[in-house]
């Protein structure tokens, strides 16, 4: 999973009058770099837009201008799935690049309303209303609203998070967000009940009930579709039922303690009495004998 998460602040209403930039890069489903960068606009500062996000004229003054920095912006987002809440800062781009919405800053690259993931993937708490402080405050995410860099690495957590809530690849997100928030229930079963699959007698891992948690380096339908094709059973929780719980790269909100629910539920079944083996994701493809 590979994209950049993007925000802007503004200087007035111009949507060009960019006045701070914040971005976050996500390699291989993990947070790679986090960073925000003020920009001076050339124009007037809003007392209202001021009192919103505290940049002033003269916090930004020394700053270089969009036109210094939009070169490293521009390969950054024209080489990876770019992501901002909402379309503002996609309309913001066009028009600091060359005042016209019509020619995009971003052309060789998906842009995505990172709302429309938020509202799919937790529709009982996002349907209505989708604020990104209700959305970091609901789902216990660290924000300082209306920071750029803040807004952007939160963004960039959440879009984590619904991956790993709807076990989906980002592809596979990308996709549901431009279905029904409600999916009809026999719509539901590509994406639900896709990583849910009975195991077979015929394979070496015939008898296995395994349950993966947390980001991994291949996407969880390769994986499971890799176990499965080998007789194991494929389960979305942790359950007396499983034997083996395979832990990816952790790198998720939702950990406390270095731990994923699922993992804290694992070892508690296993201090009830249940043969749960936990590996973590290079034990466990090492076992397979997989090679990327």
């Amino acid at each position: 999973m590979d994209f950049v998460a993007v925000d802007v602040e503004t200087a007035n209403r111009d949507k060009s009058s960019i006045c701070q930039i914040g971005w976050t890069v996500v390699r291989n489903g993990t947070i790679s770099s986090s960073d925000a960068l003020l920009i001076d606009p050339e124009t007037y500062f809003d007392p209202f837009f001021v009192s919103i996000h505290g940049i002033t004229e003269d916090a930004v003054r020394g700053s270089p201008k969009f036109a210094d920095v939009k070169q490293k912006f521009h390969e950054l987002m024209n080489n990876l799935p770019v992501i901002s809440y909402g379309l503002f800062d996609k309309a913001a781009f066009d028009l600091a690049n060359n005042a016209d919405v019509d020619t995009p800053f971003v052309t060789n690259s998906n842009w995505i309303n990172g709302q429309k993931i938020v509202r799919r993937a937790w529709p009982e708490h996002f349907k209505n209303a989708w604020r990104l402080s209700f959305v970091a405050s609901t789902l216990s995410l660290d924000l300082q609203a209306h920071d750029a860099g803040s807004d952007a690495r939160v963004l960039a957590e959440v879009i984590l998070l619904a991956s790993e809530k709807l076990e989906m690849s980002f592809g596979e997100l990308v996709a549901r967000a431009e279905q029904p928030v409600t999916l009809k229930k026999s719509t539901k079963k590509p994406y639900y009940q896709s990583l849910r699959m009975q195991g077979n007698s015929n394979g070496p891992l015939s008898g296995q009930n395994i349950c993966f948690t947390g980001s991994l380096g291949i996407s969880r339908r390769e994986a499971a579709e890799l176990v499965n094709g080998l007789g194991a059973a494929i389960s979305t929780g942790v359950t007396k039922k499983t034997t083996i719980l395979v832990i990816g790269t952790q790198n998720s909100p939702m950990i406390t303690d270095g731990k994923s629910s699922k993992h804290k539920r694992a070892e508690d079944l296993i201090h009830d009495g249940c043969g749960i083996e936990i590996l973590d994701e290079n034990q466990f493809l090492q076992v397979l004998g997989y090679r990327k």
